[in-house]
């Protein structure tokens, strides 16, 4: 069956789309709930809780402790959070 390698491969792909337009906050979460489609225990909720405590751990990482120049909320989002 291909639902793995589909559901993995594109989930990287959405976050290399995502990434930059959106940020960390979007791509993290939409990526780690559709490469999660992989498996056939796939269950939302799960995924989604998973997702978040993932992409908060990857902002503290990558944002705050490494200070790498990766967007948290992209240029897209920017006008609905202006702070």
């Amino acid at each position: 069956s291909l639902r793995g390698p589909f559901f993995v491969f594109g989930g990287i792909i959405l976050f290399a789309l995502l990434i930059r337009t959106c940020g960390l906050v979007v791509a993290g979460p939409v990526a780690m709930i559709f490469g999660s489609m992989a498996s056939p225990e796939f269950r939302l909720k799960e995924a989604t809780i998973f997702a978040a405590i993932m992409t908060t751990f990857c902002i503290l990482l990558f944002k705050v402790l490494l200070r790498l120049p990766i967007p948290v909320i992209g240029p897209v989002l920017e006008p609905f959070f202006p702070f």
